[in-house]
């Protein structure tokens, strides 16, 4: 629910217009004087607006952010809440995986059609209410209820998942690295065992790991490492002999070594 859908559920609201509540004359502010609320004072002014909210009004009443968590938002919720639902509306929730005390939420309510005719719709977001004229006294059908408790089902399994493996997850991750961990222990308990059976070692226990830890960062010594500092070979076909009478060739591997000087063969010069 955005900020949007908020100011029109509350600005637009038959039931707290009656109670008294007055939206702000000034549209810019977007601002709601709540009155005749329970457990909300006479007077008090939500807005919507953030710059609103930043700026002030202009006699300095207080002002208020209108979202979840402010008492007076909730003391209007709570109060929608307590007036009940009439039977053409029904509101139906399924549990969201892996997220405590979270719901996916939606509504089926009995709407009359352009023909007259009642039908059950099914509403998800706010903008699903625009234009709507409710059958509050027709009872919503049972089988449209399980519908939309399959569809809110299918819904929470696609888009959350993810978050039911979660445990799964970090139970998995915990196991492998108890595992490295007892691996790395053995693997330590192996070399201080080994290098003491061959008298190589510190009786030490703290200073011999330091040795293995020591040894352990040792660069290894690669092919690479060999050859680091020595001319790069040489792949190319090149006569073996250089007499210009000898057209023997063939693929020849050279560092960066001279090419003999004749091949040795008779009609060589």
């Amino acid at each position: 629910m955005t900020l949007d859908d908020i100011w029109a559920a509350i600005s637009g609201s038959p039931y707290l217009a009656l109670l008294g509540c007055r939206v702000l004359p000034d549209r810019g502010t977007r601002g709601i004087e709540l009155n005749h609320i329970p457990e909300v004072a006479d007077g008090t002014v939500r807005t919507v607006s953030r710059e609103a909210y930043e700026r002030g009004l202009p006699d300095d009443t207080p002002l208020r952010f209108a979202s979840y968590g402010d008492p007076a938002f909730e003391a209007i919720l709570g109060l929608v809440k307590a007036s009940g639902i009439p039977p053409g509306i029904c509101r139906v929730a399924v549990s969201i995986p892996g997220i405590d005390d979270a719901e996916l939420v939606g509504y089926v309510a009995m709407c009359r059609m352009k023909n007259g005719e009642p039908t059950h719709r099914v509403f998800l977001e706010m903008t699903d209410l625009e234009n709507l004229s409710v059958e509050g006294e027709v009872p919503v059908p049972p089988a449209a209820i399980e519908h939309l408790h399959e569809r809110l089902r299918a819904v929470a399994r696609n888009e959350f998942g993810l978050l039911e493996a979660v445990p799964r997850i970090e139970a998995a991750n915990e196991t492998a690295g108890r595992a490295q961990g007892r691996l790395t222990r053995l693997v330590a308990k192996h070399f201080i065992l080994s290098m003491q059976a061959a008298r190589r070692s510190d009786t030490n226990f703290a200073r011999q790991l330091a040795i293995l830890e020591r040894i352990g960062r040792r660069p290894r010594r690669t092919a690479a490492s060999e050859n680091a500092g020595r001319p790069a070979p040489l792949v190319r076909w090149r006569p073996v002999c250089d007499t210009p009478s000898c057209r023997r060739e063939r693929f020849t591997l050279r560092r960066t070594a001279p090419v003999a000087q004749g091949c040795g063969r008779s009609r060589c010069p």
